[in-house]
């Protein structure tokens, strides 16, 4: 699917494809950036990492970028492509990168308008509807053969997955 793949693959991922037809590699993640995508693009080439402290591991930390520290500081949250390193980026949601011959380029690649809308007959239909998704969210999500364990910080959606998850238990 090359660059069209957040179209096509469900659930949380994080990749790099290597295409030798056309010389290009395909960095990208679930459309909504559930899994991480850090970048530095450097002299030598191209870091990629899942986690920041990946790419840290081969740029090292060089210098704070202070409009992001400013911004998480009074915000208390991040926005944007910036990473409190001035070379680092964080891939955003929607978006893919394609790194040929020492060039990168960044495209918008998924966007939530291209959802076809969920048109039901009435009020239970949706209610079902969200019921049966939410309960395959969390099959999909379980990974262990055994007993898992869950800490709730007791609101509702860690006890509604929680509940759900022990539910849906063999």
């Amino acid at each position: 699917w090359g660059e069209d793949l957040q179209a096509h693959v469900l659930g949380e991922y994080a990749v790099a494809i290597r295409d030798d037809r056309n010389d290009t590699t395909i960095i990208t993640h679930d459309a909504l950036g559930l899994r991480s995508v850090f970048y530095s693009h450097t002299t030598e080439g191209l870091v990629v990492g899942s986690h920041l402290r990946d790419v840290l591991g081969f740029t090292g930390t060089g210098e704070l970028d202070e409009e992001y520290i400013a911004d998480f500081l009074t915000l208390t949250f991040a926005t944007g492509d910036r990473t409190p390193y001035r070379h680092v980026r964080r891939l955003l949601p929607g978006r893919t990168l394609l790194w040929n011959q020492g060039r990168l380029v960044e495209r918008r690649t998924w966007e939530l308008s291209q959802v076809q809308p969920v048109r039901l007959p009435d009020d239970t239909a949706y209610e079902d509807r969200f019921r049966a998704l939410l309960t395959e969210g969390i099959q999909a999500a379980r990974r262990c053969t055994g007993k898992a364990w869950c800490e709730l910080s007791g609101g509702l959606d860690s006890s509604t997955i929680a509940c759900l998850a022990a539910e849906s238990d063999p």
